[in-house]
């Protein structure tokens, strides 16, 4: 059975991790998570799908597969 990838709206409260960054705590092995809220979905050329997210008035470009909802 194949998993489908959850889409994103607009607003949207979200946790992410940023690729190429230090994202597990050493000492407890966790995922340090990062929140933000959902600004704009952009496909590339090449068919790759990121979003751009608002965190604290930054704006941040993230893969589709880096994202989560916020539970």
């Amino acid at each position: 059975m194949k998993q489908q990838l959850p889409e994103f709206k607009k607003h949207q409260e979200i946790k992410f991790v940023e690729a190429a960054t230090d994202f597990i705590d050493p000492p407890t092995q966790e995922i340090l998570w990062r929140y933000g809220k959902i600004l704009f979905k952009v496909k590339s050329e090449h068919g790759a799908i990121s979003y751009f997210i608002e965190e604290n008035k930054k704006k941040v470009k993230i893969s589709k597969y880096l994202i989560f909802p916020v539970d």
